[in-house]
Order: C-alpha cells, then structure tokens, then sequence
C-alpha cells in the first residue's frame, strides 16, 4: 500500500470536511433510530446523542479505499486493511445499537486482527 504522507494528509482534511459538511447527522440517526438515550447507569450524558459521528468518517475511508483500490489494484494488503477496518466498525456501529458484551467486543476484534 503507498501510504505517503500526502494519502494520510487527504484521509484527514478530507475527513474533516465530510464530518462539517454532514450536517444532517441528527435527521440521519432519527431515521434510523441511531439515537444515544441517557436512560441508563453507564450513560452520563443528559440529552440524546446521535450515533452517527463515525459514519461520516467512515464513508469517506470507503472513497478513499475505493480510490487507491483502482488505482493500486495489485496491492493485496489495501484490501485487508478495508475489510478488517469494514469489520470493527460493522462491530462498533451494532454495539452501539444493541450495546454488546465488552467480552465479546474484544474476542470478536481479537478474531479478526488474529486472523490477518
């Protein structure tokens, strides 16, 4: 994978205007009930939070990704890394829906970096 300082430099400024320019986060979690409730012990916040922050972040890794997987197509590590880092965010997106066991968090994250 060519990971020059210029790909890192355009992942994060990138990153960064797509997390400002996504301001319909709020509608975006309404919608799919990706609302963050204080209605329980471990939760300290006191108003309803979207779950939606990673998402914008995460959509813009996948253009990225998509982007150096057409132009370095022959570089199998680029894949890898897509797919282990498509894994824990699936894994952290149905945790914050379902609030998984930090035990099974940590076998399941465990799985795939023991897997590469």
């Amino acid at each position: 994978m060519n990971l020059d300082f210029n790909n890192i430099i355009l992942f994060f400024i990138g990153s960064f205007i797509f997390t400002i320019c996504f301001k319909k986060r709020l509608n975006i979690a309404n919608y799919f009930n990706l609302i963050d409730r204080p209605n329980q012990k471990r939760k300290i916040h006191k108003q309803d939070t979207p779950l939606t922050g990673s998402l914008s972040v995460f959509i813009f890794f996948i253009f990225l990704s998509a982007y150096n997987l057409i132009f370095n197509y022959q570089d199998s590590a680029l894949l890898i890394i897509f797919i282990c880092s498509s894994l824990i965010f699936l894994i952290g997106a149905y945790d914050d829906k379902n609030n998984l066991s930090p035990y099974l968090k940590l076998i399941l994250i465990s799985l795939i970096f023991f897997n590469q």
